[in-house]
């Protein structure tokens, strides 16, 4: 959920490096669904940018980097607008609902 929302929110922000960096996502945990969602941000990550390379869905690791980044930024902002009121819970079924809603 937070790699589309930040995508749809256009909310890409790069991982910590070095020592602080850690992998989020295996390419060996993903479903037949999440590697469809995976290459589908992907390729439409690449068609933003006038040299769009449809054959980013043949590296696994470009691919992983960028739902990464996008689910970073994602998670930040969700959790932003999930801790803006003392009813949390509340407020995560508020904006599943919106975001179903669009």
């Amino acid at each position: 959920m937070a790699a589309v929302y930040g995508f749809k929110e256009g909310l890409r922000k790069p991982l910590a490096s070095g020592e602080n960096r850690k992998e989020l996502f295996k390419w060996t945990t993903f479903n037949k669904e999440d590697i469809i969602l995976i290459k589908t941000i992907s390729l439409l990550e690449s068609n933003k940018f006038e040299d769009s390379n449809p054959k980013i869905i043949d590296s696994k690791t470009e691919m992983v980097t960028i739902v990464q980044e996008y689910a970073n930024g994602g998670f930040e902002a969700l959790m932003e607008k999930i801790e803006e009121s003392p009813d949390i819970e509340k407020n995560y079924m508020d904006l599943l609902v919106q975001e179903l809603e669009e």
